[in-house]
């Protein structure tokens, strides 16, 4: 009987942290030399839910990695996994047709919002049925989001890791999107503020290695979690050849077919973008209502406005103040950056995936009222007002896309090896996170 494969396991609790783990999952399992299983689990009182991200059906396809969650087979009891299911059902249901007629709108909203709310109570307090699971595991390595450094946020993380670790597990936390605001603690909220006061007093980790992107990401985990060791090696999620393969392989039939409301947007000779961050990170809010109103009302102006992935609502504004531009929830961001000859935000990390791909990109400062890494100009377009922003659109359409000098050029692929890559060799993050990790199991 042959030798089973050492085990590395991804655990996922939300669709933005596996964007950043699939890399990395992608090149653990061309070598071949791992098991690798993503397993989705609650936090917070949510469920990860790894199969729905749309990487997965072309890495299943080329790879033996299992997709899974917690709640896909017994020892979870019944009635979870069947709340479950039925949760997702209405997930995607809430996606559809359907969903545009309001009666039907209401009634499904009430009935999920139900669902979830069962779930969460279930969560909440001592999981036993998780104990019982998890102790099948043999991983050499457990790989998260720096969720796994904040008590009192999932029993996997208080209860399981713990084990797991003096098992001799090496646990990894690689930190989900990068800082691009200079304040260390952006969301003003008294909950968010609670939180981190009361993180920063009871953070201490069982983490091999805690691996952040950025010198500035590390000044902030110093400053939140006082008691870890961040260290900088890079954006993982913005490795250019992973970029390459997701716009040339993934994001393509058969693995993604493109969606009907980005499939009916409008058509015009120039296309932008709108890829919006939470009003609550230091957004201007009429100054953000302004600029969108003013650039979406371009004559020949193809505009597509991209809600923020966590659960944003773009309900500040009127269909006709937006006067036709689509807003689209669903299509993945890569996919919206391929299409766009602009891509105008705010303070969303996005916005380094448009940069990495050579698209034009544009920050709107006069609809921030935080410091960030793009005030000083040397990463992107920059603007200043609604009508510096109208302005160079304008000019664009009348006599092409403006030029960039030699120097602007070069300022601009600086900028983006010293941010973005750490200085790794050719923007290599993956190469470099899988031979530091592969290192580690080995030594």
């Amino acid at each position: 009987m042959p030798e089973s494969k050492p085990e590395i396991i991804f655990l996922n609790r939300a669709y933005n942290d596996l964007d950043i783990q699939l890399p990395l999952i992608d090149k653990i399992a061309q070598d071949g030399s791992f098991h690798v299983r993503v397993i989705g689990y609650p936090c917070d009182g949510d469920m990860g839910s790894p199969r729905l991200h749309e990487a997965v059906p072309y890495l299943k396809d080329r790879y033996d990695i299992s997709f899974e969650t917690v709640l896909d087979r017994a020892p979870a009891p019944v009635a979870m996994r069947v709340a479950y299911r039925l949760e997702q059902f209405l997930f995607a249901l809430k996606r559809k047709k359907l969903n545009q007629f309001k009666p039907a709108q209401l009634a499904l909203k009430v009935l999920h919002v139900g669902v979830l709310t069962y779930m969460r109570h279930h969560f909440r307090g001592d999981i036993r049925w998780l104990d019982q699971m998890c102790a099948t595991w043999k991983a050499q390595a457990i790989i998260m989001d720096e969720a796994c450094v904040q008590k009192n946020r999932s029993y996997m993380i208080d209860h399981i890791l713990p084990q797991k670790v003096e098992q001799g597990a090496k646990l990894y936390a690689i930190q989900t999107g990068q800082m691009v605001y200079l304040d260390v603690a952006p969301n003003k909220s008294a909950t968010a503020l609670e939180q981190l006061n009361r993180v920063r007093r009871e953070s201490r980790s069982l983490t091999h290695r805690f691996i952040v992107p950025s010198a500035l990401d590390q000044e902030a985990v110093n400053y939140n979690f006082p008691l870890e060791s961040p260290e900088v090696h890079g954006n993982l999620r913005m490795d250019m050849g992973w970029i390459r393969k997701l716009h040339r392989d993934i994001l393509v039939p058969p693995y993604s077919a493109k969606k009907d409301e980005f499939d009916q947007r409008p058509e015009g000779s120039l296309r932008v973008v709108f890829m919006l961050s939470k009003l609550s990170y230091g957004v201007e809010l009429e100054e953000i209502r302004k600029t969108i109103a003013a650039v979406c009302n371009i004559e020949g102006i193809s505009c597509a406005i991209k809600p923020h992935t966590r659960g944003m609502k773009f309900d500040f504004m009127t269909e006709s103040e937006i006067s036709g531009a689509a807003i689209v929830y669903s299509v993945p961001s890569a996919e919206l950056i391929e299409w766009a000859d602009m891509v105008l935000f705010t303070g969303s990390g996005i916005a380094f995936h448009a940069l990495a791909v050579g698209k034009r990109v544009g920050f709107l400062k006069n609809c921030q009222n935080l410091e960030t890494v793009f005030d000083n100009g040397n990463a992107c377009d920059l603007f200043n007002s609604s009508e510096e922003i109208v302005e160079f659109l304008k000019e664009w359409q009348k006599s092409g896309e403006p030029d960039l000098s030699d120097e602007i050029k070069n300022e601009r692929r600086q900028w983006q090896a010293k941010h973005l890559y750490a200085d790794v060799e050719d923007g290599k993050t993956v190469d470099h996170y899988y031979k530091m990790i592969t290192s580690d199991l080995m030594s």
